[in-house]
């Protein structure tokens, strides 16, 4: 029959990628607590990187309905991996999105001090229970709304994030409530913009 056959390649292609993500996902944190990991330090713009985040998940909100609203602050430069906090903002948006039951509005948010950039995602979703908050960082840690709702994930998407912020020794934290979303955020120490003459040398 191949529409059962269709439907079983479907299925056995489904748990094939997620077993990929879970393995990918394990690999990169035990990676990270080993310290078997190599940062690629630059000085970047993280209003920049965080930008090109946005843009990312717009087709998204094209094919879905989805409103992600960018509010940037000033350019706000930072020494870091930039392929490693790119991938902890993605993180931070993934789980806006997969979290935001029907209301569909997610914020990036950033903003600025004299010393300190802070990157805010914003969803107005289901939100966390006020006793799981301090566990949503753990290895393997799913909130009751991944199982009440089928919400896939290997659990292990925070964790990664925490081993990657810890790296850079980023501040970094959630403020959410029950049934009106939740604010995931990390704040960086800002260093003064390149020159051209320090460009310069590093290309050299």
């Amino acid at each position: 029959n191949p529409e059962k056959r269709n439907a079983d390649l479907n299925v056995i292609i489904s748990e094939t990628e997620h077993l990929n993500r879970l393995v990918t996902d394990m690999l990169s944190v035990s990676n990270l607590q080993s310290n078997n990991i190599e940062l690629r330090m630059e000085t970047f713009d993280l209003v920049e990187a965080a930008r090109s985040v946005y843009e990312s998940f717009l087709a998204l909100a094209t094919s879905e309905g989805f409103e992600i609203h960018f509010h940037p602050c000033k350019p706000a430069y930072v020494v870091g991996d930039r392929t490693r906090m790119t991938q902890v903002m993605t993180n931070f948006v993934s789980n806006a999105v997969k979290y935001s039951g029907d209301n569909k509005y997610i914020e990036i948010r950033l903003s600025k001090t004299s010393k300190k950039v802070t990157f805010h995602c914003i969803d107005h979703g289901m939100g966390i229970p006020s006793d799981e908050i301090g566990h949503v960082w753990d290895k393997y840690y799913r909130t009751s709304a991944n199982h009440e709702r089928g919400i896939e994930g290997t659990g292990l998407g925070l964790a990664i994030v925490k081993g990657i912020l810890n790296l850079h020794g980023a501040k970094y934290g959630v403020e959410s409530e029950e049934g009106k979303g939740s604010d995931f955020w990390f704040e960086m120490e800002t260093v003064r913009k390149p020159s051209a003459e320090d460009t310069e040398k590093k290309d050299g």
